[in-house]
């Protein structure tokens, strides 16, 4: 998976691909699906599904630029922007600024042995509103352990999400990441193709007991233009 940074200025996201060299040299491949509709979520399917690898040296880096007292600052140009990966300045080979409304869902492993965690993500919700929703998005939140429940379907209301992170619990076992990430891409696919379609995921990364392979939920959110952040 690749490895993104999205930040927002002035409520428009500024986007910035950028031809990463670095990522390249390493010959990392990134699969690019072929149109179809989601596997069944069985093994045999997903065994049997066809997929191309290709290479790609263009990444796309969104960002977000506040000031001291966090008032965002807007009117930026590409040559006050320096990237960097590995130690190495990397070409910008587009700057543009991004102004389509955020569909969002928060997803939110809250298994027993995520619950350290869970007060760190406790107060995030005003601070996700501000940066990631702004005046014209829209959040989702889902939970997963056992299984992936929706606990708060799509609202623009920052106090909603708000109360939603705040007293999310831990219980259960398992980590069923990939099921969860195939729901809230789901989720996503129903919201309008003019809204900007984004997972956030806190979790400690793995995948525990889930139905759905990582290879459907790769394929899931390139049929529906859906872009994951962990």
């Amino acid at each position: 998976m690749r490895r993104f940074t999205r930040i927002f200025v002035g409520g428009l996201a500024v986007t910035a691909l950028v031809l990463c060299q670095a990522w390249a040299q390493q010959g990392t491949t990134s699969p690019t699906s072929i149109p179809q509709p989601p596997a069944s979520g069985t093994q045999a399917d997903a065994q049997s599904s066809e997929s191309i690898h290709a290479r790609s040296s263009l990444v796309v880096a969104p960002v977000t630029v506040t000031d001291p007292s966090g008032n965002f600052v807007e009117n930026l140009r590409q040559e006050q922007f320096q990237v960097w990966d590995d130690g190495i300045a990397q070409r910008i080979t587009y700057f543009g600024a991004a102004t389509e409304p955020v569909a969002a869902v928060i997803v939110v492993q809250t298994s027993k042995d995520m619950a350290p965690m869970l007060p760190e993500i406790h107060p995030l919700g005003i601070l996700l509103s501000q940066l990631l929703l702004g005046k014209s998005g829209e959040a989702a939140v889902l939970s997963y352990a056992d299984q992936a429940e929706t606990i708060q379907t799509f609202s623009s209301n920052p106090e909603m999400l708000a109360g939603t992170l705040g007293t999310i619990k831990a219980s259960g076992k398992n980590a069923r990441l990939n099921d969860a990430l195939a729901r809230a891409i789901f989720m996503l696919s129903n919201q309008p193709r003019a809204k900007r379609r984004v997972v956030i995921v806190f979790s400690e990364g793995f995948d525990r007991g889930s139905v759905t392979t990582g290879a459907e939920v790769v394929r899931a959110a390139s049929n529906a233009d859906v872009t994951i952040y962990g």
